[in-house]
Formats: C-alpha cells, structure tokens, sequence
C-alpha cells in the first residue's frame, strides 16, 4: 500500500512539473485552449493562465495588449523574431509607475530564482505614433524585472518606450537590495530610442538597472537612442545605472547616441556602484559623454576594483558649438580603484573628466589611466581655450594615488586647448605621469597646466615624450608651490611613430618601471619589458605569426579532425586560431573554419559538415594585431558514403509439403556492418521482414535459411534480405511451390488396415 501511495504521489508530482508550450496568435481568441491548434490571441491572457515551466510561443503577427503582461516565475516568452511585433499600450500614470510595463517579471522576495527567458519577439512602446510622439507614449517599460534572478533576455527588439527599453531592479527601485540579482542577462537585442520623457529629465533610457550582482551580463547588443531628439524630446541613456550594483559586465555592445545633445545624455550613466563593474570591447558612437561614474560613493567592496574600463572605442565628431562630450566623467561623489585602459578616444573633447559637481565632499583614491590612445582630441575656440583631460578639484575634494602612464595624447590641429589641466583647490597626493607621448598642444598653458589653489604633495612628471607643445614642451605650475615635485628624462624630439594614425614605435624609447595594479599588456596585448616602452605599444618588429597544419585523421563519411601548432606569435598575442576548409585549394577564413583559442602551442580542431567520398583542402590559421597566417595546404578525402547491403536470393531447393530450404549471398555490408540476415517468405510477390522470415547467424557473406510452416501445393515467394545502420536490402523474388499428395494408401499390418480410433489410417506419398 506504502507503495502504491508513493507511485501516485510521484505521478502526480511528475505531472504538475511537466512543461507545456501555449501559443498566441492575431487569429486566435482567448476562449480557446492555448495550444498549438486553437492558440489564445493576447499575451496578457496567456501571462494569466500559464505557471512555472510553461512557454509562451508568439507567432508572426501584430498583437495589440492594452492590459500589463504579468508574467509568473518560470514562465518564458519566446517569439520567431521581429515579426513577433507586441504594440504595448498600457498607459503609464507617472514616471516609474510600475503599472506602466507592458511586461512584468515581479515578485515579493528578494534573489527569486527566475529561471526563464524572454526572446524573438519585438516589443513595441508606440512612442512615436503621433505628430510628435510625446502625447502617444503608451508604456513605461518595455520589460520590467523586479527581485528576480536568472532572467535571460534575448534576440529581441525593444524600442520606443517612454522611460526603460529594459528594467532589471533588485529590489525596490533605488533602494540597495539586501540580496542582490544575479545570472539576469541581455544580449543579441537591438534596444533602441526608450527613455526620458517629454522635456525634462527623470532618468531611464534603453537600459536600466539597479541591485544586480554577479552574473549580470549585458552584451552583444546595438544600444541606439538618437530618434528621440528628432521629435523635440530628451534622448535617454543607452545604460542608466539606478544606484547599486556590483559584478556587472557590459561587453562586446554597438552604442549610438547623436552627435550633439543636450547636457545629461550619457551612452552609460552609472551611480553609487558597489565594485566590480566592467566595460570592455564596447563602440561608444557619438553623444554627450560616453561612461558617467557619480553618485555619493563608488567603491571596490570585495572587488579589486570599482570600475574597470577598457578596451573600449569612444567616437565622435567634435562641434565647436558644443562643449561637453567627454570619454570618461568621474563625478559627483567618492570614488575608488578605478581602471581605464587600453581605450581609444577620437575626436572626443575630452577623454578624461574628474570634478566633484555639487557634493559637499568627495575623497578620490586610486585611479588608473594607463596605455590609452587618445586621438584627435579637444578643439578650439577663438578667443579661448578647452582641455582635453580635466580634474577640478574644489576646496572640499581629495585626491589621492592618481597614475597617468603609458598613454599616447595627439591634439587637433588647432591652437586653442591643453592637454592636461589641474584646477586644484582641494587636496592632492601622489599624482604620477610616467611613460606618456604628448603631442600638439599649443595653449600657451602648455600639456601639463597645474593652477593649484590647494595642497598639494607629490608629482612625478617622469621619462615623457613631449613634442610640438607650447611652454618649450614643459609642464606650468602656478599658484602655490608642490611639495614632492619630480620632473626628470623628458625627451622633446618627435616621436617615431610608424606614421600620423599608426602609434607603434620604430625604435626603442624606454622607459621607467611602473607598478600596475595588476599585470596588464600594451595595446597590442604583448608582455610588458620592464622597464616598459613609452607610449601604448612595446618596441619591436611584430610580424604574423607562424602556423603550422596538423595532418587529417579521424577521416569519415562527413567529419574529420586536424589542428596546428601556432609555433610563433609575431611580437604580438595572437587572438584567433582554428583551421579552415574547402574543396578548393588553400582555403581561408572567410569560408568554413573552427575557432580553437588564443595563443601559441598546439590545438586540435573538429570539421564537420563535410560531404561524402569528396577531396578537400585544410589549413591551419593563426591571428594576431599585424594579420593572419596560414599553414600548409593538406589534402584528404572523405570515406565513401554509408549505403544499404548488396544480397541475393539463392535458388529454392529440399522443397517438401512444409519445408523449403533457401538463403543468400550478401555481396557488400555496405560500408556498415550487418546486423540481420535471412530470409522472408509469402504467398504474395515481395515479401519483406514484417512477415514470415529468418534470422540466420551461420556465415559471413553466404547463408543458408530454413523455411518451414508452408502449406501443400501453395504457391510462395521468397527473397533474401541483409540489414545494416542504414537500412535493409532484398534480393530478387523467387518463386516457388510447395509439395502435394501424389497417391494416398492406407496403413496396413500384415495385409490387414490399421485401425486407430475408428479411422483407418493413411499417408500420402
């Protein structure tokens, strides 16, 4: 009986987890079941009636929801891409009403593991549906996530929302959550024109998010919010960070915002983070600033760092009627342990800002700006001039360990800007400009300004190349005096760049030991020398690398292995290794090819996909930052392709009144083994193994079979048949007839019918 209710119990438990997909449809109706062939026809309906496990299937078509989709834990949304079109208008009553997103992932407790997905689907604001798309915004948020983990949003299009593209809030909005989210991720989408509503600012934008830990990954997007503008609104941030996260990473993202906007239009807008946080392999196009660290505090917590940017480009188009459009703005609060390196700035006004904006007091420690390029920067304007790298520090602001080094400045040609200006009225300590290229300003301040109103103890300005700057290249110190001032080995002849928009070096300058926080590359990715080059780039030829390819083995029908070994790098890391294929010699990477890694030493590589019985061509490739090399060109071809056996029927022969004797020779297994052999048998023409037959082992390639079962004078047909993975073969049909009575005698004894049972017994002959 305990068993019996433990079977049930099971059962029943077994049943209620089992997943169901539902379906939405234009042509569906809310009365029906939801499935596959009677699909419900609004997302609200289905959010309603689905529970943890389901899935939401969208299928083509526009769907209008007027009512908010609420959708539980477990449940994922899932569409066949842009033609998944969902038009939200789910009025919003005010900024950051949450009755406002037109889908909502809620729930009470704080970390509740989510667990779902939401992809394929285009969500649609409706902004711009009107004269000027203000008065027709008909949802805050596209998709809202509030206190959840594990939440994967992708392959989607979100546009046109009036504040939030996409929420992720761990907890109450802006309120540091005691359990952070973590595992939320976005990528793959394209985010485009949400956020800020219709004339003043209130924060949101594409993206925004609040309480998110470790996990929290955004990456592979394209962020766009430019279109706004054109109907006399506010772009919103690409990234608005709603105060506490830590352990995010925004990576490998498309961002564009235009080029000229008003004051407050961030691509990244982040405050009070608690550490951790990383952007890296990002566009930053166009826009205002591009990442903005303020807020009352950012710290490191358990994080080696706060803030770690690189490897990012920030671009633009400098307008001289504009004067705000910095790379990297660090404002408005305490900051600490923040990295920026291996970016390049162009055409930006100013890479670098520090400033304490309106808090009462702000302590700054421990910044790094190493081994950036920044590349036509800064511009002019007559009669005054610009900086391209600021701190201004009030009287009430701290700053403490600030390392600029190895980094390579080029001004525009124009004679109106600084290269670096310090406006000191607070407190400064240790400040290190070690190993930089500084090229093209012309302000009579110079490349190094220094106006310090305040304390300031410690600057080492040491082994720099400084060319073509106005004050005979050197810094300009005013104001009061510096204790610990350092300025050594400044070489004032032109750099040798390998040309105006190539910064590598073509002969040594060294320079001097610095100590980073941690072991960091040139620009290149190449192991520092110690002491390091100047500039962003080690010395030295870099070439391709050098390959070689591993012979194909492991050859079958439509896959095979190969390899290389990546015996050189060139100077440089190499980032990319596979092997590529074709039928055509000397294939290359455009075609077919494996990505295997990075670095040098030996890989293996899988190919698959390959046709049968075909000659084809492989090479092994390597990459690194001067291009890509190729091994040798080997040949091989692909093993033949796999068929059904080859059998034939033999004769028919010891045929009786039930029996026959028959069989078969199999000719070619095919190119697989042979599994099942014999031979079937009936009375109607070819017969085959779901009737009467065989199953011989006896013999390799011949058989013999008994047949057994016949009827009398019946006439029968039979045929060989061998199987293998593929399939089963027959051989030819062949026709025989049984044996029937020619004479019928009775059983006698000594002349006499046996009797058996009252019948007199007889054989037929």
């Amino acid at each position: 009986m305990k068993k019996l209710f433990f079977l049930l119990t099971f059962l029943i438990v077994t049943l209620s987890l089992k997943s169901t997909t539902y379906y939405i449809d234009p042509a569906g109706n809310n009365s029906h079941t939801g499935l596959i062939s009677s699909p419900w026809l609004t997302l609200a309906y289905a959010c309603a009636h689905t529970t943890s496990g389901d899935i939401i299937h969208v299928n083509a078509g526009t769907f209008t929801e007027t009512v908010q989709c609420t959708k539980a834990v477990g449940v994922s949304i899932e569409g066949v891409g842009v033609t998944s079109h969902i038009i939200s208008q789910v009025v919003f009553t005010r900024s950051g009403d949450l009755t406002g997103a037109a889908i909502m992932c809620s729930s009470a407790s704080e970390g509740t593991n989510d667990n779902s997905h939401i992809s394929g689907i285009w969500l649609d604001g409706n902004y711009y549906a009107g004269s000027t798309g203000s008065s027709s915004a008909t949802g805050n948020d596209g998709i809202f996530v509030q206190r959840r983990s594990n939440v994967k949003i992708f392959n989607c299009t979100i546009s046109g929302f009036y504040l939030n593209g996409i929420a992720l809030h761990g907890s109450t909005i802006y309120a540091q959550p005691s359990i952070y989210a973590t595992g939320n991720e976005i990528h793959d989408c394209i985010i485009t024109d949400n956020g800020n509503e219709d004339s003043t600012w209130g924060g949101g934008g594409n993206i925004e998010i609040g309480g998110q830990g470790d996990g929290t990954l955004i990456h592979d997007n394209t962020i766009s919010c430019i279109g706004r503008q054109n109907h006399g609104l506010i772009n919103g941030n690409n990234l608005s960070g709603a105060y506490h996260n830590e352990g995010v990473k925004f990576y490998n993202n498309l961002c564009y915002k235009n080029e000229q906007e008003s004051v407050w239009s961030f691509h990244i807008e982040m405050w009070n983070t608690d550490g951790g946080m990383e952007a890296y392999g990002n566009t930053f196009n166009g826009g205002d600033t591009g990442i903005d660290i303020a807020g009352d505090w950012s710290t490191k917590g358990s994080y080696a760092y706060s803030w770690y940017v690189h490897d990012n480009l920030f671009t633009g188009n400098y307008l001289t009627s504009h004067e705000k459009k910095i790379g990297i703005d660090i404002e408005n609060g305490t900051q600490q342990d923040i990295w920026i390196y291996r970016n390049h700035f162009y055409q930006k006004h100013a890479p670098f800002n520090i400033t304490n904006g309106d808090d009462a007091s702000v302590v700054i420690q421990r910044v790094w700006i190493a081994y950036n390029i920044m590349e036509s920067c800064g511009y002019g304007v007559p009669g005054g001039y610009q900086v391209i790298n600021n701190i201004h520090l009030p009287g009430d602001m701290t700053l403490t360990d600030f390392y600029f080094c190895n980094n390579v400045i080029i001004g525009e040609a124009d004679a109106y800007y600084i290269g670096f200006d310090i406006d000191n009225a607070g407190t400064i300590t240790n400040m290190y400009f070690r190993n930089n290229i500084i090229v093209n300003f012309l302000h009579s301040f110079g490349w190094l300004y220094v106006a310090n109103a305040g304390s300031m103890n410690g600057l080492y300005v040491n082994n720099n190349i400084q060319y073509n700057n106005s004050n005979s290249n050197d810094p300009l110190l005013t104001g009061n005096s510096v204790s610990n001032y350092s300025y050594t080995n400044a070489t004032k002849t032109a750099p040798p760049f390998v040309s105006s928009t190539d910064f590598h070096l073509t002969a040594a300058r060294n320079g001097v030991a610095v100590s980073f926080p941690i072991t960091w590359a040139d620009y290149d990715g190449n192991t520092l020398a110690s002491p390091p080059e100047m500039g962003v780039y080690e010395y030295g030829t870099i070439s391709a690398p050098t390959v070689t390819t591993t012979a194909a083995s492991n050859i079958a029908q439509t896959t095979t292995t190969s390899g290389g070994n990546v015996t050189a790098d060139g100077g440089a890391t190499v980032t990319a290794r596979g092997v590529c294929w074709g039928t055509s010699a000397n294939p290359i990477t455009s075609g077919s090819h494996t990505s295997d890694g990075t670095g040098t030493g030996t890989f293996a590589s899988s190919i698959i996909g390959l046709t049968a019985y075909t000659i084809y061509h492989v090479r092994a490739y390597a990459t690194n930052s001067q291009g890509i090399s190729y091994g040798s060109d080997v040949q091989f071809t692909t093993s033949a392709a796999i068929t059904i056996p080859v059998v034939t029927t033999t004769a028919i022969t010891s045929i009786t009144i039930t029996t026959a004797t028959s069989g078969g020779t199999i000719s070619s297994d095919g190119g697989s083994t042979v599994t099942a052999k014999g031979v079937c048998w009936g009375i109607s023409t070819n017969p085959t193994t779901s009737g009467n037959h065989t199953s011989d082992i006896s013999g390799t390639s011949t058989f013999t079979s008994a047949i057994t079962g016949l009827t009398a004078g019946t006439v029968y047909h039979v045929r060989a048949y061998a199987s293998n993975g593929v399939g089963t073969a027959y051989g030819s049909d062949v026709r025989f007839t049984s044996a029937v009575v020619t004479s019928i005698s009775p059983v006698t004894h000594n002349g006499v019918p046996v009797i058996s049972g009252g019948k007199i017994l007889i054989i037929t002959r």
